[in-house]
């Protein structure tokens, strides 16, 4: 009876938090086609919601790399 009530519980958990995963991705998705930087990053492949969010907060402005490489 203690398993199961156990696993019920876990169950339950489970499920909270899939439902938690759900709603941040759809706002991710949301973020990441509402922002312009991220566009030329999502048509790289392997490259998804996360990694082109992820890449925007940390480098910023990607086109400040394309003004740096014109120099070369």
């Amino acid at each position: 009876m203690f398993f199961r009530e156990l696993l019920s519980g876990m169950y339950e958990e489970m499920k909270h938090l899939d439902e938690r995963v759900e709603k941040l991705g759809q706002k991710l998705e949301t973020i990441a086609f509402n922002n312009e930087a991220c566009q030329p990053l999502l048509t790289i492949p392997g490259i998804g919601l996360l990694s082109a969010t992820a890449l925007v907060v940390a480098i910023g402005d990607i086109s400040a790399f394309k003004k740096l490489g014109s120099g070369l």
